[in-house]
């Protein structure tokens, strides 16, 4: 075997062992836990395919719908046929066993910084829960996007390290990455303007929200740390009233105080910018 086929060999082979590695009874129910912490706390997975996570949700989108597929463990209607390493890939590179490609908005960019050990306690979790019996329908994605989805999502990650959780502004990066709040909040026309908001967000058929400026120079730079603590995880502003629905503070309400308090100060950090916001309505 020459030297760079017995490399890659000893690579697959680690990663192999990385994702296959035998589990105590203990150490699985561990797992399960922080992957339901992840899952229904931070990653706001049911946000979209609901709370029981079998799908069925339309999201409007301006090509036409997209329905959210069924992620319960239901062999026919699920993912029930599908391995860990099934998920861990799909979650990060956005295709599925089959090869076939997850289409927007599930926010594949953000998961490939997902670490192995969470992306197999969320893997763990989503097998463990009651398979549902709800069959989706295909979504009306047009010819030739998901090819272009999947290409942009180049290339594949395969293993990703534990990050530093001593250090606030890494956790506090990785719980808005994980938490996909940039997916919404960063202009998708300029991602350099990390936070800045702006995007139009469809919530019915030509009625769009848009996503507000999460810098400091937009209004969580006027709250205090409880105050936006608060909205975080009430939906609630200072003022009293709501934040649209599409926030998923619901989610967000059960973060853990150390991730919390990591996610306001990285928050804070990022560079005060703005860009022109618009009112509901059309883009």
């Amino acid at each position: 075997m020459g030297k760079l086929n017995a490399i890659k060999a000893i690579f697959i082979c680690s990663l192999t062992t990385l994702f296959s590695m035998p589990v105590t009874a203990d150490e699985s129910k561990e797992l399960i836990k922080h992957g339901d912490y992840l899952v229904n706390h931070v990653m706001a997975c049911g946000h979209c395919h609901g709370k029981d996570l079998a799908g069925g949700t339309v999201i409007p989108e301006d090509f036409g719908n997209v329905y959210v597929p069924n992620i319960t463990p239901h062999k026919a209607t699920g993912i029930g046929h599908w391995s860990h390493d099934d998920i861990i890939h799909a979650l990060r590179n956005g295709r599925r066993p089959d090869g076939s490609v997850i289409g927007i908005p599930m926010p594949i960019e953000m998961y490939k910084s997902l670490s192995d050990d969470d992306a197999r306690a969320v893997a763990a979790y989503l097998l463990s829960r009651p398979p549902i019996a709800r069959a989706t329908p295909a979504s009306d994605y047009p010819d030739g996007f998901l090819q272009r989805v999947d290409k942009s999502r180049q290339p594949m990650v395969t293993t990703v390290a534990a990050i530093d959780y001593s250090d606030p502004m890494v956790r506090g990066d990785y719980v808005a990455t994980q938490a996909h709040c940039f997916a919404c909040h960063t202009p998708w026309h300029a991602q350099e303007l990390i936070g800045a908001g702006g995007n139009p967000l469809p919530v019915a058929e030509n009625i769009y929200i848009y996503s507000k400026n999460i810098t400091p120079a937009g209004p969580v730079g006027g709250y205090s740390d409880q105050q936006l603590e608060h909205v975080l995880r009430t939906g609630e502003l200072p003022d009293g009233s709501k934040l649209h629905e599409m926030m998923p503070a619901a989610f967000y309400a059960e973060m853990s105080p150390a991730d919390m308090s990591a996610l306001i100060a990285y928050l804070r950090s990022l560079p005060p910018v703005t860009v022109e916001h618009k009112r509901q309505g059309q883009p």
